[in-house]
C-alpha cells in the first residue's frame, strides 16, 4: 500500500467510523514492535487522545438520540 493509498484510507476511516477505530489501529501497528511496558504505555497515550476526542461526545450523543453519529475526526 502505497503512502497516499494509506492517506486515503485514513481519512476514509475517520470519515466512516471516527478517530477512535484509528487509535486502535495505531494501537495494534505500533504493539508487536515494542517491549511490553513501552508498548502499554504507548497504547494508553494512544486511547487517551480517542477519550479526549470531540468523537466521543458526538458518538454518545448519537447514539442516546438514535441516529448516525457526524464524526469530525477530531
Amino acid at each position: 500500500m502505497g503512502h497516499t493509498d494509506l492517506e486515503g484510507l485514513i481519512h476514509l476511516v475517520l470519515r466512516v467510523l471516527g478517530v477512535a477505530v484509528l487509535h486502535r489501529f495505531l494501537i495494534a501497528r505500533t504493539a508487536p514492535t515494542s517491549p511490553a511496558d513501552e508498548a502499554y504505555d504507548a497504547q494508553m497515550a494512544i486511547a487517551q487522545a480517542a477519550f479526549d476526542s470531540e468523537d466521543v461526545d458526538e458518538g454518545t450523543r448519537a447514539f442516546a438520540e438514535k441516529r448516525a453519529p457526524v464524526w469530525k475526526g477530531r
